[in-house]
């Protein structure tokens, strides 16, 4: 599913995103306020890399 609109563009995520998905996921800050996230990039990650090991 993607959702874009004039000024964003909102899809699932794609392997070549996960080195600045990584960067921001590092900063220990921003996951103060974006903990739940991680949760959900974990599970994201893991299901893509079993697509493309699969």
């Amino acid at each position: 599913m993607q959702i874009t609109t004039e000024r964003l563009l909102i899809r699932q995520f794609k392997q070549e995103d996960f080195p600045f998905v990584y960067a921001y996921v590092s900063d220990e800050e921003t996951m103060h306020y974006l903990h739940s996230l991680r949760t959900i990039l974990q599970s994201e990650y893991n299901d893509t890399k079993v697509k493309k090991d699969g």
